[in-house]
């Protein structure tokens, strides 16, 4: 498996709810360099013109350059938020770029089984 952060929270659903989850694509929206960090937060998705739901149920950061490589820096992988990393949080001053995908879902009422013939 990738080494990937992860955060996953699904909530109960009720009996007859059908739950349907998908990732988005991996989004990179921000580089550190020039600036204070990497900044890939939910908020500046849709500015971005990404279409991110509005409450992700999960979320996963991984490194643009090298995504098998394990997250060795200090950041934030948060699905409320997105990934923060502060360039000043950093032993060398300098951030990694990220990129990551958000855990939308949707929900619909299940019908009753239909019954072929019927």
């Amino acid at each position: 498996a990738l080494p990937i952060y992860s955060q996953t929270t699904v909530s109960g659903t009720k009996e007859n709810d059908c739950k349907t989850c998908e990732y988005t694509d991996w989004i990179n929206i921000s580089t550190p360099e020039g600036s204070e960090g990497d900044f890939e937060k939910l908020e500046y998705m849709s500015f971005s013109g990404f279409d991110v739901c509005d409450a992700p149920e999960g979320i996963q950061c991984r490194l643009v350059k090298n995504p098998s490589d394990a997250i060795t820096q200090k950041v934030q992988c948060d699905k409320d938020i997105g990934l923060v990393c502060i360039n000043a949080d950093q032993i060398d001053g300098q951030c990694l770029d990220h990129e990551v995908r958000f855990l939308c879902c949707s929900s619909e009422t299940c019908g009753a089984p239909s019954i072929p013939g019927e």
